[in-house]
């Protein structure tokens, strides 16, 4: 099996992630996956490297119900 992230880049992305500020781009882009659940009809999402789960966040805001939402990470 390869391995997707090394045993350092997890150890960084946990010291970054204790930052509340990094990780939030998702947010931003939210609003734009929104639209295009919309226009597909889409009912899953997966977010590679979810971390925070900031997107899930953002797209219950928009008023999106998933029925699977798949998220990887550090986390």
């Amino acid at each position: 099996m390869d391995i997707t992230i090394t045993e350092r880049h997890r150890e960084e992305q946990k010291i970054l992630h204790e930052n509340p500020r990094y990780g939030v781009a998702s947010l931003y882009f939210s609003p734009i996956v929104a639209e295009i659940i919309k226009k597909t009809g889409c009912k899953s999402v997966s977010d590679y490297g979810a971390g925070k789960n900031r997107l899930l966040d953002g797209l219950r805001k928009e008023g999106i119900e998933l029925s699977s939402y798949t998220k990887s990470g550090v986390r």
